[in-house]
């Protein structure tokens, strides 16, 4: 074959040769695969690519180099050289074809050669059903072995080998197709198992019918006398799902069918079962088994009526029948009779029978003109018109609720004769062995029929008052359903606590079945309706806070009764068992917060020195009250103080006084806080303030500072040399300023010209600091340091502050406001003392 351009994939069987060239192309590169038992020759004169599946090969190119490959083996082939392809893929073959002969999905083997694939190479095999590999249905990393197996349905598979560490990981080192194929085994129909097949003297014409099997082309027929199917009697093949045999005697014989597929040369395969079927002759010829019209059968005899067919079994030894027909079940007379060679005949209209009960009887006639007997004679009734007798309603399946079932219709339709009784008949089993219900009617319905719960079956049953002929219409099934169950209450459980500002929320359990439920809610003193609804869920929200007819410290009653909606055809509507149960309403007032007012303020100052005072009351008595003022911070409300404290509270003091006073928990910063009182009544109902409605609110401004000294004055403004020659002034520096109104203390600090303090003191009960200076001077650990306080700028400050006696022991221990610093300036220029090196004055009187 020559080859132009594109792909070939070659095939040849077991012992097959080739002599010369096998393929050749001299248009362009193609790639060829081979697969074969034998040697095969290709030449590539253009370029390509070669894979040995199987069998052996010999490439040649343009230069008339020849390369022999055996199987496994691939080779890139160009015009004058050979490369050895990185990766081989060996199976599936491109485009390939599997058979699956089983009903499960099938392995399929991938097999590949990887040779000096880069380090970093990631191998992955995918499978996808569409070509753009959109959706992968399988996936498999192949990194160090050559080969896997995928489970596959039936349908077209892409697949693809790749690199995901390449450049573009999305190109695909190999890729192709493969289609799996389902091709089960046939099935055998005819003769069925165990069949037993009748004849006297002339072998039955036996009919094998089978089911095809997809692909297969063509069939194998395997009779044998023995289930291993040894030494076959039939053993034959032929293209269609069918044969006849009739070269059979008596005996018992078992068959097979294989089918035989090309695909692949898969050959034969996929067996079906062994059946067997039993050949029987009998010494007389048995009577045909009568099929149609049915005993008890209507058969329309008007002129225009369709064809009325008569049929029964084909009997093997038959030649013809004689079909009979008589007004008598002994057929003491002979109305009619037909001579036919066929199991079945057709007569139109019937006008020659006269209407009312006949019998038809069959037998059947041998080549050699033996009459067999006939069979039981068959009853049916000829009348002018089609006759009719069907329910209508309740459907089949119908359910209907047993409280309803006294009001159901029973409705049909019929067109019999008036001679003809008719009876509505309902039965607890299928076959009406179990008679509940058997009602003479007249009309086309009935009511009024009480059935218990259960499954049952109606009809209607018709019986001629001529001649005892019956119809009876098929049966409908009918359920005669309980009451949907009773619920049960979740919420309230005795006691039903009503919030201002917060429904209440009834629950209730979900009843199976149900579409909605109906409630009612009675007061019990007077067993008043106060409420009514229907709810289509299993929760309702109620306000029972501000209604009037819902009254405090009062006993109710709730109801609660399932329903379903009826289902057109299916089924009728249903209610539930009704469920009651009682509740007591408590009105919850929760604690007010008196004192102080909502959103109170209070001066940063007044709260410090006077504590705060905290009112709360309750309508009920209480069991427990602890009251909590928490504080806001950006993490929310912190509790900062608890009256009792939790200690107290655990030790058995469980109520707040209705007064308490706070301390002002911030005293310098003030801020925001909230009061909660915790509390239970005496029979437990919580009535704690914690809706946002109740809570107390009140906040504390920051404590103002006291503002500036005034008067600042240092004496002497200026220390110097000439200061402290007179021997009157003294050796220091005095800092005064004017005091401040509700100041305990001062803070006073001297620091140099770059800021560095020299000097700091704390003054109480006076407005005036002495420093000796000089002293200061000598204090300094070196020279350097004496000699910043000789001369330079000072800078002094004073701080007014005020403290108070927080926790009462007598003492100004807590700093409460403090001041803002004013500032003043001092000089000093104090000469630098020298030190003089004399040795004394000299003798001046000689020696």
């Amino acid at each position: 074959a020559e080859i132009y351009d594109g792909s070939v994939y070659v095939e040849s069987g077991d012992g097959e040769t080739t002599d010369g060239v096998f393929l050749k192309s001299d248009g362009g590169s193609i790639s060829v695969a081979m697969e074969s038992g034998a040697a095969a020759s290709v030449d590539l004169s253009r370029g390509g690519f070669v894979q040995v599946v199987s069998g052996n090969a010999s490439i040649s190119n343009a230069e008339g180099i020849v390369k022999n490959l055996s199987q496994g083996e691939s080779l890139g082939v160009g015009q004058k050289d050979f490369q050895q392809p990185r990766f081989t893929m060996i199976s599936p073959a491109p485009n390939k074809k599997i058979l699956n002969h089983g009903k499960e999905d099938c392995n399929v083997d991938f097999e590949w050669k990887a040779l000096d694939m880069p380090e970093n190479s990631n191998l992955v095999l995918e499978v996808s059903s569409d070509k753009k590999f959109s959706k992968i249905a399988n996936s498999e990393i192949i990194n160090g072995i050559d080969h896997c197996t995928m489970a596959m349905g039936a349908g077209v598979w892409y697949w693809r080998i790749r690199n995901t560490t390449a450049e573009n990981p999305l190109s695909a080192m190999v890729a192709s197709r493969i289609q799996v194929i389902q091709s089960l085994p046939p099935d055998l129909l005819s003769p069925v198992q165990n069949y037993e097949i009748n004849y006297r003297s002339r072998k039955p014409a036996i009919r094998f019918i089978w089911t095809e099997t997809n692909r297969a082309d063509n069939y194998r027929l395997v009779v044998a006398d023995n289930e291993e199917l040894k030494n076959p009697i039939i053993d034959q093949r032929g293209g269609s799902t069918s044969a006849v045999i009739s070269t059979l005697k008596q005996g018992k014989y078992y068959w097979q069918v294989v089918p035989y597929f090309s695909t692949n040369r898969e050959g034969f395969a996929a067996p079906s079962e062994v059946h067997s079927f039993s050949v029987v002759k009998s010494g007389t010829l048995n009577p045909p088994v009568p099929l149609v019209p049915a005993y008890n059968s209507i058969v329309n005899i008007e002129k225009d009526a369709k064809k009325t067919t008569f049929s029964w079994k084909s009997e093997p030894e038959a030649i013809s029948y004689k079909l009979e027909f008589s007004r008598e079940a002994d057929f003491s007379k002979v109305e009619k009779n037909f001579d036919i060679s066929i199991n079945h005949v057709s007569l139109s209209g019937l006008n020659e029978f006269s209407a009312g009960r006949w019998f038809w009887r069959i037998s059947q006639v041998d080549q050699e003109g033996n009459v067999s007997n006939t069979c039981e004679p068959v009853l049916f009734y000829a009348m002018e018109g089609k006759p009719e007798q069907h329910t209508v309603e309740p459907v089949d399946g119908y359910g209907i609720a047993e409280n309803l079932m006294m009001d159901m219709n029973f409705t049909w339709k019929k067109n019999l004769p008036d001679f003809y009784k008719t009876s509505v008949q309902i039965a607890s089993d299928q076959k009406f062995r179990n008679l509940v219900i058997n009602v003479p009617v007249t009309g086309f319905s009935l009511s009024g029929i009480h059935l218990p719960r259960g499954t049952y079956w109606w009809r209607l049953y018709s019986k001629s008052s001529v001649d005892d002929f019956e119809m009876i219409s098929s049966a409908k099934k009918l359920h005669v359903l309980s009451n949907l169950e009773a619920s049960s209450i979740i919420a309230p459980v005795g006691k039903a606590v009503a919030r201002d500002t917060v429904p209440y929320r009834f629950k209730w359990k979900e009843v199976e079945g149900a579409d909605y439920y109906k409630i009612i809610i009675y007061r019990n003193t007077d067993n008043e309706i106060v409420y009514e609804d229907t709810v289509y869920d299993t929760t309702f929200d109620l306000d029972m806070f501000h209604p009037a007819e819902f009254r405090d410290r009062t006993d109710y009653k709730i109801e609660i009764q399932a329903k379903a909606n009826a289902i057109p055809g299916v089924m009728s509507r249903r209610n539930g068992d009704l469920y009651e149960t009682k509740f007591h309403l408590v009105k919850l007032r929760p604690i007010e917060i008196v004192i102080p007012k909502k959103n109170a303020r209070f001066e940063g100052i007044d709260a410090a020195l006077n504590k705060i005072k905290i009112t709360w009351s309750s309508v009920d008595a209480v069991a427990e009250a602890q009251v909590v003022v928490s504080q806001r911070t950006k993490d929310g409300f912190i509790p900062v103080v608890k009256i009792p404290t939790d200690e107290e509270f655990a030790a058995g003091t469980k109520v707040a006084p209705a007064t308490v006073l706070i301390a002002n928990p911030d005293l310098r910063n003030g801020g925001d806080y909230e009061i909660v009182v915790h509390a239970k009544t005496n029979d437990g109902i919580d009535i704690s303030n914690t809706d946002r409605k109740y809570i107390g609110e009140f906040s504390i401004t920051p404590v103002e500072p006291l503002p500036k000294a005034s008067g600042l004055s240092a004496v002497p403004a200026v220390l110097n040399g000439d200061y402290l020659r007179k021997k009157t002034n003294p050796r220091t520096i005095t800092l005064n300023w004017s005091p401040v109104k509700n100041a305990t203390d001062y803070h006073v600090e001297v620091k140099t010209g770059k800021g560095k303090t020299i000097f700091k003191e704390i003054i109480s009960g006076k407005t005036s600091c002495e420093i000796n200076w000089l002293e200061l001077i000598q204090k300094r650990e070196t020279e350097k340091l004496r000699k910043e306080l000789y001369s330079g700028k000072f800078n002094w400050t004073v701080e007014a502050v005020r403290r108070v006696d927080a926790d009462k022991d007598g003492k100004l221990d807590t700093e409460l406001q403090p001041g803002i610093p004013a500032s003043e300036m001092f000089v000093t220029d104090i000469p630098l003392l020298k030190k003089v090196n004399s040795k004394g004055a000299k003798n001046p009187y000689g020696k």
